[in-house]
């Protein structure tokens, strides 16, 4: 069984087995009233048409916690809000939730049965499929808001069907999935850029490279009449004055806290009411597990001898890796500094060179693990061989986290050191038991 089909109901399991045979590609090309998605969308009733409204956000990193930043300060303000995001760390049910609360397994079955009715055996894909499920739960349930995350490109996403969201915001563009969605920053950024809609206004969150980026955005905001708000263009991101620190860590999460607050924004001038109270609140009680998350608990940590750390960050691109590079740059000035272990494993598509390009000099140790479960399963000894310049003195490979985690404690001396796990969601979930 496929690692993202596992899940503790076996009636859930068997059906998700069935939705992870299907054609696993994200973006399809074929948005369109003749497309296989939209007519499935018709049969259903034309359920994307049914939402509350939407706030739609596409980008290459940051769309989860500004999401999550976003969806908790709402609810703090004392609203429902449903929120789809992807992909889930233990169980499927985590991609859709139902005004703040995780989709139920009876719910997910019900979806399923109905998705594959309408289907009857067209050639839709994996997101299509699991999208078309999440536009019935979130027409058919409440909420005053749905806070709708694009799978991986903008333009023809799937959720892209949504013709007049409240607002839409892009986070930062960097290189990933480039086979579908272009091998240069201005080429994502345009296929990103593709969600903007006329007369709708659209966050634009930091971005790497703002002279890039900036004419694409521009451009396609001029052809659709949307209103562009800018966070981050001239220098430094900074909250309002007084503001906490966002419960998540990292200076990156300051920005897209401030892109998460440049939403709200948007939506009081929709009429929502979110009082400076419940901004502060909302920002500094956001959970978004994976992202630089100090694990505490479960099988991995209890590993670990006294005083030591265990960070687990979904970075697996260059932008994510400059982001966790700049935490390990202020671990490093620390005094005294704890040695740091980076533990990574990459999938076979990613540029490995542009990944450790950003932690050069930051770690003490590299081990590369497997990752079978990866779109392009890949090797410790594949991953390493294409890192040519890594210290091979203290460059290890193993089979999977547990390992690679003995390894270094049997051979570290006793003294606190910080464990680093990153490159790829799917280690996640062989940090922690099965949450409930």
């Amino acid at each position: 069984m496929s690692a993202d089909a596992a899940h503790p109901n076996p009636d859930v399991a068997r059906r998700l087995q069935h939705i992870y045979t299907l054609h696993r590609t994200d973006i399809d090309l074929r948005l369109g009233e003749t497309s296989p998605y939209e007519i499935l969308l018709h049969k259903l009733g034309d359920p994307h048409k049914k939402l509350p409204p939407v706030v739609h956000v596409a980008g290459t990193n940051g769309k989860g916690s500004t999401l999550a930043f976003t969806r908790a300060v709402l609810e703090a303000a004392g609203y429902t809000v449903h929120a789809y995001t992807s992909p889930h760390l233990i169980t499927f049910n985590e991609r859709i939730r139902l005004a703040g609360n995780l989709i139920s397994d009876a719910a997910l079955i019900n979806l399923y049965d109905r998705v594959l009715a309408a289907s009857a055996g067209t050639a839709i894909t994996f997101f299509e499929f699991t999208t078309a499920m999440a536009f019935l739960a979130f027409a058919e349930n409440r909420a005053d808001i749905l806070l709708l995350e694009t799978g991986m490109g903008g333009r023809l996403d799937c959720t892209n069907v949504v013709e007049a969201p409240l607002c839409t915001a892009i986070t930062k563009i960097s290189f990933d999935h480039t086979e579908f969605l272009g091998s240069t920053l201005p080429l994502i950024a345009a296929e990103k850029a593709g969600i903007m809609k006329a007369g709708i206004p659209c966050v634009i969150g930091p971005q790497m490279d703002w002279p890039a980026v900036l004419p694409v955005f521009e451009n396609a905001a001029k052809i659709q009449g949307a209103p562009l708000k800018l966070i981050g263009q001239n220098g430094t991101v900074s909250l309002p004055q007084g503001y906490p620190s966002p419960s998540l860590a990292g200076a990156h999460q300051i920005e897209n806290a401030a892109t998460a607050l440049a939403i709200i924004d948007i939506l009081v001038s929709c009429g929502f009411d979110v009082p400076d109270g419940a901004r502060r609140k909302g920002l500094s009680h956001t959970n978004w597990p994976a992202r630089l998350q100090n694990i505490t608990t479960g099988p991995i940590a209890a590993l670990l001898p006294q005083g030591w750390e265990l960070w687990f960050d979904a970075a697996h691109n260059d932008s994510g890796a400059l982001a966790l590079a700049d935490q390990l740059k202020a671990w490093k000035n620390q005094a005294p500094a704890m040695p740091i272990h980076m533990i990574v494993g990459l999938g076979a598509d990613k540029d490995v060179t542009a990944f450790f390009g950003a932690f050069k000099g930051l770690y003490d140790t590299l081990t590369f693990v497997d990752l079978p479960q990866a779109r392009k399963p890949s090797s410790a000894a594949h991953t390493r061989a294409k890192l040519v310049d890594a210290p091979l003195t203290e460059c290890y490979e193993n089979r999977d986290i547990k390992g690679a985690v003995s390894a270094r404690v049997e051979g570290h001396s006793p003294y606190p050191a910080r464990l680093v796990i990153c490159g790829s969601l799917y280690l996640y979930a062989q940090m922690l038991a099965p949450a409930t």
